[in-house]
C-alpha cells in the first residue's frame, strides 16, 4: 500500500485545476444529459440515449483503463491518504469528512431543482400549448385506442 501524508501548495494547485474542469464537465454533463433524455419521445430511444449516455460519463475511466499501464493502475487503487494517529478526534475533525459530501448533496440537488424548474416545466408548457391547439380549446371529449384496431376512438363528454 502507498500512503500519501502531506501534499504540497504545488500539487494542491494542480489537483484544484484538474477538479474545476472536471467538476464543470460533470455539471454540463448532468444538465445535456437531462434535457437529452427529456426530449425522448419513445421508450426504446430512451433505454438506448441512457446507455449511450452513461458511456460518454464513463470515458474517462476507460481512457484510463487503456493507457496506464496495470502497474500504475495498481498503485493508484493502493494509495490512500495517511492521516497523523496523534491527531485527537475532535467533532471539527468529524465534521471535515462530511463536508465535502454535504457539499456535493448540495450541489447536485440544487441542480435538480433548477432542471426540473427549468426544462421540466417549459416542456409540460409546450404539450399544454400543442393539446389546446389540437383540441382547438374543445377539451370535453376522452379518447382511448381500439383494443382491435388500435386506432383511437373519441366521445364527447358534454351531456346531449
Amino acid at each position: 500500500k502507498y500512503f500519501i501524508s502531506s501534499v504540497g501548495i504545488k500539487h494542491k494547485i494542480a489537483l484544484f485545476c484538474i477538479l474545476i474542469p472536471r467538476a464543470l464537465v460533470g455539471i454540463m454533463l448532468l444538465i445535456a444529459g437531462g434535457i437529452f433524455l427529456a426530449k425522448t419521445l419513445a421508450v426504446s430511444d430512451m433505454i438506448l440515449n441512457a446507455c449511450a449516455l452513461e458511456i460518454v460519463k464513463d470515458v474517462d475511466e476507460y481512457l484510463f483503463k487503456a493507457v496506464m499501464s496495470h502497474r500504475i493502475r495498481r498503485v493508484i487503487e493502493n494509495t490512500r491518504i495517511s492521516y497523523p494517529c496523534d491527531r485527537p478526534e475532535t467533532l471539527k475533525g468529524k465534521l471535515q469528512e462530511y463536508v465535502p459530501m454535504v457539499l456535493r448533496l448540495v450541489v447536485m440537488l440544487t441542480l435538480l431543482v433548477i432542471f426540473v424548474g427549468t426544462y421540466v416545466s417549459d416542456f409540460r408548457h409546450q404539450v399544454v400549448s400543442f393539446h389546446q391547439w389540437v383540441c382547438e380549446h374543445d377539451t370535453g371529449f376522452a379518447w382511448v385506442n381500439h383494443p382491435v384496431s388500435g386506432m383511437p376512438v373519441f366521445t364527447s363528454l358534454e351531456a346531449p
